[in-house]
Formats: structure tokens, sequence, C-alpha cells
């Protein structure tokens, strides 16, 4: 070999293992089929552990409602109980973990500026304020230029009154009617039904005919095999809604955000489910029902039968019973049934049933606002 080739023959190695080298100095270099920084990863990926995942740099490469934390898209805890999109009179939005209403009906205003009560006021009087405890124009003052007493002390309660003569009627309270209840997330704050759903001629019995206005009493049979639309139809007749997924889940797993609504651990008799009157339903007891219609096999109960089948919070038989739209458009029941074939599984608060929108014989809903 002469010395020609041979240096010729260096020369080649010499540019292949500087271009090896070069290459592993650049983006997209991987050692062992592993990432080494961001820069190897295309567009919104990271580099994780080796990996490249499609993550997020900033919030604005999550979705709406979730937020960048640790080059991770989670979700926003600060949007719970956020009304969108079916904020009362109005349409709210979850940015990033703020809550915000996009815009109101016409005639209603966001006058205390809380996104959770949506477009709480309407204009009364031609928008004229009178002294009438009533914010008639909408600024978020109520009875501006009149004359006032204290009441209670100064301190501001649920009354729809005046109590500390600052022209705010309970300003910094989410004040709910007697058959509802406060359900706090921390960062937010909305009103639930006590108890399921019904008719307004239901009772103990017979879960009634009678459409119109959802009512939340103790006692009556709840209202059940309704699409999804018509629960929000009752819902706003009662001046109320569907309950949103987020408001649900938080509701249901309550201040502890156990994974039923009374802990962590399945407890066949606190709710209604279809092990709670018949320990082996897939036979034995669970076949009585076709000898004697007597018997204590599974089957639903009137609202507040169960006392214990609850939380801190105060909503009662969010678990077992029926099923209950929220208000996913994908159509979502949540909460398991009286006959689930599996009430440990389907009870669970994280648990949604995806069967679409449309009338199921054991589904109903409760209302929020």
């Amino acid at each position: 070999m002469n010395m020609n080739s041979t240096n010729s023959t260096w020369s080649l190695v010499s540019r292949f293992l500087l271009a090896l080298l070069l290459v592993g100095m650049m983006p997209g270099c991987f050692v062992n089929g592993q990432c080494q920084s961001n820069e190897d990863c295309q567009g919104a990926e990271v580099c994780q552990n080796g990996s490249c995942r499609l993550e997020c740099r900033d919030d604005a490469d999550c979705a709406d409602d979730q937020q960048c934390q640790e080059s991770l898209c989670i979700f926003s805890e600060g949007c719970m109980g956020c009304p969108y999109p079916d904020a009362p009179n109005g349409v709210g939005q979850c940015l990033h973990g703020v809550c915000s209403i996009v815009s109101c009906d016409d005639g209603y205003y966001n006058a205390d500026g809380v996104a959770g009560n949506g477009c709480e006021c309407q204009k009364t009087e031609n928008g004229e304020e009178l002294c009438d405890g009533v914010d008639n124009n909408c600024d978020g003052l109520t009875d501006e230029g009149c004359s006032c007493t204290p009441t209670n002390g100064g301190v501001e309660i649920c009354d729809g009154v005046d109590n500390d003569c600052d022209h705010k009627v309970d300003e910094d309270l989410t004040c709910c009617p007697d058959d509802m209840v406060q359900i706090s997330t921390g960062s937010s704050a909305f009103c639930m039904d006590i108890y399921e759903a019904s008719r307004p001629d239901a009772n103990e019995d017979n879960p009634g005919t009678q459409s119109g206005a959802a009512q939340s009493v103790p006692g009556v049979r709840p209202w059940v095999n309704l699409p999804q639309a018509d629960a929000q139809t009752a819902c706003e007749l009662a001046g109320k809604r569907l309950c949103n997924p987020g408001e649900w889940f938080a509701a249901c797993t309550g201040p502890n955000q156990s994974a039923y609504c009374y802990g962590d651990d399945y407890e066949a008799a606190t709710c209604n489910g279809i092990d709670t009157f018949c320990p082996e339903p897939a036979y034995g007891c669970g076949l009585d029902l076709l000898h004697n219609q007597n018997s204590a096999v599974f089957h639903v109960t009137p609202t507040a039968s169960f006392p214990d089948c609850t939380n801190a919070f105060g909503i009662l038989d969010i678990n077992g019973n029926i099923w209950e739209w929220d208000s996913s458009p994908e159509g979502h029941a949540r909460g398991g049934a009286y006959n689930c074939s599996d009430s440990k599984k389907l009870h669970r608060c994280d648990y949604i049933r995806r069967d679409g929108n449309q009338a199921i014989n054991n589904v109903g809903f409760r209302c929020c606002r």
C-alpha cells in the first residue's frame, strides 16, 4: 500500500469521526436511545428521564383548563367549580387556572365580579337606583345615596340585606337556598342540591309524572329516565343548572378528597348499591325477586334513606341509588346506582359512565347554581 492511499484512508476516517462528533453536539442528540436535553425534542416536547414527552413549556402549550407545571400539563384546580360553559345567565370560561365570565345574557350583568355565580344581576326599574334593597342598575352597589342602618352588628350574612351599610348585599358570600348547600373548593364556591332531583308530584312510593322544576326534597322517589337535556331544563326551571364535572367531583370527594363521599374504603351498607340489601346479588338473594316481590333485594330508595351516605358538605346519596347527569356535552353520568354490577368500582367518585345523553332508566340528576 502506498503512502498516498494510506493518508487518503485516514483522511476519510477522520472526517467520519469528526462528523459523528459534530452530530453529537447538535440538537437531536440521542445516546443509547435517550434524549439529553429539551433541544433534542420537537415542538412542545420536553426531555424527561431520557424521553421526549409532548407536554409544555408554558400554559399556552396546555388545554384551556390546564396549567403548565414542571413541564407537565395538569388540571387547573383553580377552575374547579368554574361554571363553564353553562354559567347562570351567561357563559363562563376556565383559562389556565383563572375562572372568568366571557359574556352575559341580555339584561344580565356580572355585577359582583364573581365567576362562580355567573351573571347574577338583572337590571330593574329601567336601571334607575331606588331605595329598595336591590342593585337596580347592576353596578355592584345597592341603594347608593340612600340612608342605611347597620344590622346584625354590621356583619354581612346571607339574608339579602346590606348589613354593614357599604351598599353591597351578601358580598363575598355564597348564599344558598334551604334545599342546597355550599360546596367550597378552596378557590371557589357554589351551591348544590342536598338531595337527588325529584318530580313536583313525587312521593315516597311513586316518582310521579309531572314535568317542571326539579325539586330537592327528602323522602321521595328520585326522577329518572330522562335525557340529559331535559334534566338541564328541569334545573333551569328551578333557577339552577346541571352541575358541571368539576363541581360534581368536588362535592363527591368532599373536603378530604376521598374515593367515595364517605371515605376511601368501600362500604356496602353506607350508600344504596347492588350489595346493600343482598350480599350475593348474582345469585341467591338476587334471584328472590322472581319469586317474592317483598324480599329485600336491591331497589331504588327514596331520597335521604341513607343518612350516612354523605360527607362534611352535607349532600346526600351522591354515591349509589341512581346515576346522576353532569353537564358534560359527551353525556356523563356519575356516582353509580342501586343496581350496578360492581358497586365498589362504579360508585367511586372518579368513575364516569359514558353511554351518551339519552334517557336511561337508572339515571337521574341533581342541580347546582
